[in-house]
């Protein structure tokens, strides 16, 4: 499927063939009930195998900045294995 996403500023078309979107949550725990309570950090991330439209190989996840006129403006991650507070 051809979609359009903004990847670091570039307009870019990518025909994707793979893709997976994540959210991260934060462990919260109280020293009173010792119950493990889990709250949603904010940051959502996108995870997108194919290639563009130019031929170059698209791997990696993202951090989804915002969606504007149904277009995800997106940053690459580093690092795709830790995804726990690259994002700031």
């Amino acid at each position: 499927m051809l979609e359009t996403f903004v990847i670091d500023g570039d307009r870019t078309e990518v025909i994707v063939q793979y893709r997976s979107f994540k959210a991260e949550l934060l462990e919260v725990t109280t020293f009173s009930n010792k119950w493990r309570n889990y709250i949603h950090s904010g940051l959502q991330f996108l995870r997108i195998e194919g290639k563009t439209t130019d031929g170059n190989v698209v791997n990696g996840t993202f951090q989804i900045l915002e969606r504007k006129d149904g277009i995800l403006y997106l940053r690459k991650m580093v690092k795709d294995w830790d995804l726990r507070f690259k994002a700031k």
